[in-house]
């Protein structure tokens, strides 16, 4: 019952985050849940695919985000302290965002553990409620703005969502099954009416695509990591995205031994290819660095539904895909937060020179850009490598040819916005904008990017070995 145990202690925790007014008593009771989530983390690791509860189980790609989820959680806390403490925030908004960070985390955890479509979907939902207080931390009228798109397009998406299990519901009521588990709904999958399994499918799709931050509910997305602290879109465009992606995936396990199997991959295909070519489109004209960094997400997510819809080696390239991007993308945020406390902007017209002014940021700018773009010796060169690969043995040319002309375009300028930032010219005189940035704020970025390196020069065993074992339900 240690899963039980966790969810009703995080909620206690953020109960008690919320009513203490005390800073340093908040933030311990923040950083004392996280200690709680690796220790979680472990007993999953040891426990791997033992039922708790009836509801919870984690596998071996639960284990993965898990694990991720952990690792960001701790480094997003770090930046998250220093972005109040910076800003001399009030008490009680420090309450309120320690509050909603632990009903944040708690909600991920739930669902990379969850085994049932009830209580994926229930806890997929939590994450909607405990975003939007994240959101609001600035308390500004854009802030404001965000928050409520963020709650009505999302809580939309989650209801379509639901519309899918209750077709869901149909075919396991016709095949006279009353259990929801993703166990026993895998197993009998094939006894099912496939006209309400499709319907299920694309309303999922459709629905979690709103958290994945890929077409057709991007939008949303988009807007909630521009104007969420630096910290809190580092969650969303790794840990959420992954909540997204793995409550699709659950739909897709269960159906993948089903005659609808063709048809989801060419449904993932559609919508992997439509978000990048919005991705392309947008991140060609954008000015605005943390929308620029949102759609670069978006740009990721759509490789690696393109991977997941391929088959082959495109599910391992998948998942792996997730996981350097997870790395990249917050150690990108975090440094973004310090470049607005350089310049206070985030336009491109309101930086330049980055390098210059702050050579440890710079480095992890310099970084984050090869590796974002894909480049050796970083890991992202591997998965994409491979995602194309995988559409090359399917003989999918067309596809193929369409991300190539889409990511040489993103290539291009992200490159070109990125040299900007660090070497590009800038009014040196404007004194009011320039803030000092503690080197040792860098070190949590310098340690995510320096593992995706590590997965793009070794490759380890471990990790190879347990991505294999995560895709093997598929196959």
């Amino acid at each position: 019952m240690y899963i039980i145990a966790f969810l009703v202690i995080s909620t206690l925790m953020a109960m008690a985050a919320y009513f203490i007014k005390v800073k340093n008593i908040s933030y311990g009771i923040t950083a004392a849940h996280l200690v709680l989530l690796v220790f979680l983390n472990i007993h999953e690791a040891y426990y791997l695919n033992r039922v708790e509860a009836a509801y919870f189980a984690t596998d071996y790609l639960g284990i993965i985000f898990l694990t991720l989820l952990s690792i960001i959680s701790i480094t997003t806390y770090i930046h998250a302290y220093i972005y109040n403490e910076k800003r001399q925030e009030y008490r009680r908004n420090v309450s309120v965002h320690n509050f909603g960070f632990i009903l944040f985390v708690t909600a991920i955890a739930a669902v990379c553990m969850a085994q049932h479509v009830g209580v994926l979907w229930a806890f997929v939902e939590a994450t909607t409620l405990a975003a939007s207080v994240l959101i609001y931390h600035d308390r500004n009228l854009l802030a404001l703005e965000g928050t409520w798109k963020y709650i009505f397009v999302s809580s939309v998406g989650i209801a379509v969502a639901f519309a899918g299990i209750l077709f869901l519901g149909v075919a396991v009521q016709e095949a006279h099954l009353f259990d929801f588990s993703i166990l026993n709904i895998k197993a009998h999958a094939n006894e099912m009416n496939p006209v309400w399994l499709q319907v299920c499918f694309l309303l999922v799709l459709t629905g979690f695509s709103v958290k994945i931050g890929i077409a057709p509910l991007f939008n949303v997305d988009i807007d909630a990591k521009d104007v969420s602290p630096s910290p809190i879109g580092a969650m969303f465009s790794s840990c959420l995205m992954n909540t997204g992606f793995l409550a699709v995936f659950r739909f897709y396990e269960c159906f993948a031994t089903t005659s609808i199997l063709g048809w989801m991959n060419n449904v993932l295909m559609i919508s992997g290819v439509l978000s990048l070519f919005f991705a392309t489109t947008y991140i060609l004209k954008v000015q605005n660095y943390k929308r620029l960094f949102a759609y670069s997400s978006m740009e990721h997510a759509g490789i690696a539904i393109i991977a997941l819809a391929t088959g082959g080696i495109g599910y391992f390239a998948a998942i792996l895909h997730l996981i350097l991007h997870s790395l990249t993308k917050a150690s990108l945020f975090y440094q973004m937060g310090q470049v607005y406390r350089v310049f206070n902007s985030k336009m491109e017209d309101g930086v330049g020179g980055y390098f210059r002014l702050y050579p440890f940021g710079g480095l992890v700018i310099l970084f984050g850009m090869l590796s974002i773009l894909a480049l050796p010796p970083f890991g992202l060169f591997i998965s994409e490598f491979l995602t194309f690969k995988a559409l090359a043995e399917k003989q999918n040319w067309v596809v193929l040819g369409i991300m190539v002309v889409l990511i040489s375009f993103i290539i291009y300028s992200l490159a070109k916005k990125f040299i900007h930032l660090l070497f590009g010219k800038f009014d040196y005189q404007r004194g009011d904008v320039m803030r000092h940035v503690h080197p040792a704020e860098t070190i949590s970025q310098f340690f995510l990017l320096s593992l995706v390196m590590y997965v793009g020069i070794i490759q380890p065993d471990f990790l190879v070995e347990l991505i294999e074992k995560a895709v093997a339900v598929l196959k």
